[in-house]
């Protein structure tokens, strides 16, 4: 069984990103229904308005919304967590969505294998019309590492939605995602590969990263851009800390990632002095 978790908030109570949610959730049942047990845990991080419709619109299909307080997306995730009743599970973004035949075969793959985690591949779309989604058998490809080695020798994006998980691998390990923050995934992600020994590296593509018009990711202000610095330097401090305290376990990949963080705060820092100049 698979527990996938949509953190879910919706300060303005608007009525299109409220579909986007939908759009979301159905991505879900499209790939899961009928294929395996599965539930579906939307968890709203005290919007505004509250998608009450949504067990109604999914009637008999286990699909759950639980309300919490605002504590951002790390406390909506782990609130996620503790509801997950799944060996297995997965992270959605309530704005993006799977592909149904692709997400399938990540499942069943990760379910055949005795790995920690399984990671897959994302395609961005700019368009309300979703990309081809083939889930075609040929593209089953598949290697099996370590985290550290995964950090080694790709770039990282930090991205949890792109991993399903095994809950009692998260749970043996104490990972949880950091709360009130907005550097959640930078600083969750190099943890849990630091300590997954048993990674499954899938060639599947079977996400969809949907860009929207104004959205913060997409919006860059110098104001943004100050808080990504916090952001990044306190995902900085936290895997510091975390690789001090993990002497004893390779740990070159987080290195890496330390590094590439520390140049990422530089590169913010030079896009402000950028910003302020055209102003001038």
């Amino acid at each position: 069984m698979i527990s996938v978790i949509i953190p879910y908030y919706n300060p303005d109570g608007r009525a299109d990103t409220e579909q986007l949610l939908y759009r979301a959730v159905q991505s879900v049942v499209d790939s899961l229904d009928g294929f395996c047990q599965y539930q579906v845990i939307v968890v709203d991080d005290g919007s505004f308005r509250i998608a009450t419709g949504l067990p109604a619109h999914f009637s008999g299909k286990p699909v759950h919304l639980e309300c919490a307080r605002h504590g951002c997306l790390g406390a909506a995730r782990n609130r996620g967590l503790e509801l997950a009743q799944g060996d297995l599970v997965s992270f959605l973004d309530a704005d993006d969505v799977y592909l149904p035949a692709s997400f399938r075969q990540c499942v069943l793959q990760m379910e055949q294998s005795d790995s920690q985690a399984l990671s897959f591949r994302m395609i961005e779309s700019f368009s309300p019309a979703m990309p081809s989604d083939s889930g075609k058998a040929d593209a089953f490809a598949a290697e099996v590492m370590t985290g550290d080695k995964f950090m080694r020798t790709g770039n990282l994006f930090a991205s949890s939605c792109l991993y399903i998980f095994r809950k009692q691998f998260l749970k043996d390990n104490r990972l949880c995602f950091v709360e009130g923050k907005t550097a959640e995934d930078e600083e969750f992600t190099p943890r849990m590969l630091t300590l997954c020994q048993k990674l499954t590296v899938s060639e599947i593509t079977a996400y969809v990263y949907c860009h929207r018009t104004g959205s913060i990711t997409d919006t860059e202000t110098p104001e943004r851009l100050k808080a990504r610095i916090a952001n990044a330097r306190f995902a900085l401090g936290s895997l510091k800390g975390f690789r001090r305290q993990h002497q004893h376990i390779p740990h070159k990949g987080l290195d890496r990632k330390i590094a590439t963080l520390q140049l990422d705060i530089q590169r913010l820092r030079f896009r402000i002095f950028k910003s302020y100049f055209r102003r001038k």
